[in-house]
């Protein structure tokens, strides 16, 4: 055969790898999902198939978990309305399990990843998610209830994302043990409960979030607040001076130390050519726009000053300075005051220690060392309290060895504790014939007792009774 003679390939005989491998459309496309895959299978292997068709996935899944141990951050920290938020970690519970197992099972359930519905589900689940870690962090805390102009605009919050959660389970068929009118009447109840309790709350402190629906918002509040006090006459011919951005002043001369006129600065405005007076406000770098309270007469009162920021997605209560050692919480002395330790419920455990001042009018732990008060505090022992109360006193002491408790899980919110200290007052008006606590008399130098005397010791159930009507309430 010469050289330039070519070889001819018979329809029957093999072609080669390359060819092989490439399927023609008739041989792919109108086939079924579960066909294509173990198509695909049996060209490439299967652990080459699942690996191309979960990659998209990965970061999803990642996400997803994510914000799932979000929701449970913010919940740890809430401070108010822990049963709305609680019903809603009953959700969370039901998708985190098989998220979770979508991590382990990949080669198992191949064919939903191949399913356009279910990576969309899914999306849809990921913006619930941060929908309920958002609605969590607003419901939770004082300052964030401000976003609500009414109560009722909580519960219509709640019921759009616990609908849209629970449609969203449906649609991805998990596996999850929910009853959803079991989970509806859960609702309800924890709706009517909290709103109950954050009704009673807000309308003995004054808040701008009420039950009218004429309420103005905040919002709205702040700006009318803000223009009647610019360039506006107040009534009694004084003008209120004329507001100056910082942009239009230039630095002209800074003042002495020794300077009679001691914070008031001059500078130049460059609009008019004219000089001006204006004084230097210091604040802290770490302080938010939350700290800075606004009277109505725009007097600014700075509060807040051992938190710099208040709690969102994974970020923690930072301490901008050591609290005094007298009123620190077991867990403070626990993890040595370390960044990150700190929630809401330390100040609960420090509120109670000023309750006990004041109602004993003396220093908690006067002279004692740190060393010594932590030793005492871990130990599970607190400041003395008498045992010979009777009535209002004895309520009283109630609310301090509930805020005590060792675990702050168990310590009452402040917004509860206040109302319990409310309801007291209005049972008890000022009266001069109403006898005052006083501790016994004896030295500081003298060991300080447990929190529960030698006769409270010998109830062994761990239901104290003394305090369960507050405790029970969380």
């Amino acid at each position: 055969m010469s050289t330039k003679e070519t070889l001819e390939i018979s329809p029957n005989e093999p072609a080669s790898d390359n060819e092989a491998t490439q399927p023609t459309e008739d041989q792919y496309y109108g086939r079924s999902t579960s066909d294509k895959l173990d198509y695909a299978k049996s060209l490439l292997g299967d652990v080459a198939v699942i690996g191309e068709v979960v990659k998209p996935y990965a970061p999803l899944i990642s996400s997803l978990t994510d914000s799932i141990r979000r929701i449970y951050n913010s919940y740890d920290y809430a401070q108010y309305n822990k049963r709305i938020s609680n019903v809603l970690l009953d959700r969370v519970d039901c998708v985190g399990a098989p998220i979770k197992a979508l991590k382990r099972r990949k080669d198992k359930i191949e064919s939903n990843f191949l399913n356009q519905n279910y990576y969309n589900a899914l999306i849809r689940l990921l913006a619930v998610l941060k929908k309920t870690q958002q609605f969590i962090t607003d419901v939770s805390s004082l300052w964030s209830l401000r976003k609500f102009p009414t109560t009722k605009s909580i519960k219509e919050r709640f019921d759009r994302i616990s609908k849209e959660f629970d449609d969203v389970i449906m649609d991805l068929n998990l596996e999850v043990p929910q009853d959803r009118e079991l989970q509806k009447k859960k609702d309800a109840q924890a709706l009517q409960a909290d709103i109950t309790i954050l009704n009673e709350f807000l309308e003995k402190i004054g808040s701008p979030v009420t039950t009218s629906k004429k309420q103005i918002s905040p919002i709205f509040e702040e700006i009318i607040l803000i223009k009647s006090h610019i360039n506006e006459n107040n009534g009694n011919n004084e003008i209120k001076i004329t507001q100056i951005p910082p942009v239009e002043l230039i630095n002209n001369t800074r003042p002495k130390a020794n300077d009679q006129y001691g914070n008031v600065l001059k500078r130049l405005w460059q609009t008019s050519g004219k000089l001006v007076a204006c004084k230097r406000f210091d604040t802290q770098q770490t302080q938010k726009f939350q700290e800075q309270l606004i009277t109505e007469n725009l007097e600014p009162k700075i509060s807040n000053f051992r938190l710099c920021r208040p709690i969102h997605d994974d970020k923690e209560f930072r301490n901008v300075s050591d609290p005094p050692e007298h009123w620190m919480a077991p867990e403070q002395f626990r993890n040595d005051k370390k960044v990150g330790y700190y929630t809401y419920k330390c100040d609960v455990f420090s509120f109670g220690m000023l309750l006990w001042e004041f109602a004993f009018e003396r220093l908690s732990y006067k002279e004692w060392s740190e060393e010594k008060i932590a030793r005492h505090v871990l130990a599970g022992n607190r400041e003395r309290i008498d045992q010979y109360l009777t009535g209002s006193q004895q309520e009283f002491t109630k609310i301090i060895r509930a805020a005590w408790q060792d675990d702050p899980a168990l310590r009452p919110g402040l917004y509860k504790m206040f109302l319990k200290l409310e309801a007291l007052r209005v049972e008890n008006p000022k009266d001069k014939s109403i006898t005052t606590l006083n501790p016994k008399k004896y030295d500081d130098n003298d060991e300080v007792i447990n929190v529960f005397t030698e006769d409270e010791t010998q109830i062994t159930d761990v239901n104290e009774p003394e305090c369960i009507d507050i405790i029970d309430e969380l």
